[in-house]
């Protein structure tokens, strides 16, 4: 994602655009639910906050104990200077640290080819 930001963003927001009528199974609500987080996070790592918290609330209107939605809403209230906010969030994603190191690392695994 990192060499193509552009496409990357494109695909994610392309995945959104799922109508009730396209979103027929629990897995397509489950990819469209992942891709919204997707989009979110990407937009948090290029510093666009406002619009990163509109997509991981979404995420969180579906599923309120989100460990990486709320991870990552702490990380952004904390890049705001949102602190009160921050904590509520980082103490919701708290309890599932351990799911999000065991993805995290699963993941940089895959990056790195091991």
């Amino acid at each position: 994602m990192l060499e193509q930001p552009d496409k990357a963003l494109h695909y994610q927001y392309k995945n959104l655009l799922l109508t009730s009528e396209e979103i027929k199974t629990k897995k397509d609500e489950v990819r469209h639910m992942v891709s919204t987080y997707n989009l979110g996070s990407s937009l948090y790592n290029m510093e666009a906050y406002r619009l990163s918290l509109h997509y991981l609330n979404i995420v969180l209107k579906k599923w309120k104990k989100h460990g990486f939605a709320n991870r990552t809403i702490a990380a952004v209230y904390t890049d705001l200077g949102m602190f009160k906010q921050a904590l509520i969030h980082a103490e919701t994603a708290f309890p599932k640290e351990d799911t999000i190191n065991a993805h995290s690392y699963k993941n940089q695994q895959k990056i790195s080819g091991q």
